[in-house]
């Protein structure tokens, strides 16, 4: 008669002899009975500040590691880094959706100085952004270097084909392979 009255909202057999066992025992408040143990929420205020704090300091850490510094779920922390932090993960880092008024800031200065750099003479813009992943090739694997099993494939853009590149690269002792110049008996057919 219970169900046929309540429908879905009807207690389970096993819940009304256990509410029935309380009253009998002299239980009169129906509120349920406080428990010990994690808060229920814990996406609150102190602990978005605090991963916020902790992503600014390193953006390399993980979702793991992030719950263990707060100690909270990692479903807790993608829910305040995606949904609060607006964040997601990029190439190991976390990165916000959109970029704040600084960051895009920084970014147009920075492309202004390297218009400005290859505007004066693209050669050498070239050969300056050149001379980094030499040095690096070389600090990091210093036995290739020294072999000639590597080479660098150049286009025939007119910076690749400039004289100063060319010295540069030579002085380095880099073996170049040049693209052949365009040609239409080469080129596929449309």
């Amino acid at each position: 008669m219970v169900n046929a009255a309540y429908g879905d909202q009807t207690l389970s057999r096993t819940n009304v002899f256990r509410w029935y066992g309380r009253f009998r025992d002299g239980r009169e408040d129906t509120e349920d009975d406080s428990r010990s143990g994690r808060p229920t929420e814990c996406r609150n205020d102190n602990n978005v500040e605090r991963i916020s704090q902790l992503l600014l300091q390193n953006r390399h850490l993980s979702l793991r590691m992030l719950a263990d510094e707060v100690n909270i779920g990692k479903g807790t922390v993608r829910k305040i880094l995606v949904e609060d932090l607006r964040k997601r993960k990029v190439c190991s880092r976390f990165v916000p959706h959109s970029l704040t008024p600084e960051q895009k800031e920084r970014r147009v200065v920075a492309c202004r100085d390297l218009i400005a750099t290859a505007d004066s003479d693209p050669a050498v813009c070239y050969k300056g952004e050149m001379g980094r992943p030499l040095n690096r090739i070389r600090r990091v694997r210093p036995d290739m270097c020294e072999s000639v099993d590597w080479f660098l494939l150049h286009d025939n853009a007119p910076s690749h084909n400039a004289t100063i590149v060319k010295q540069f690269l030579a002085q380095r002792k880099v073996t170049v392979l040049e693209n052949p110049r365009y040609s239409p008996d080469l080129a596929p057919d449309d």
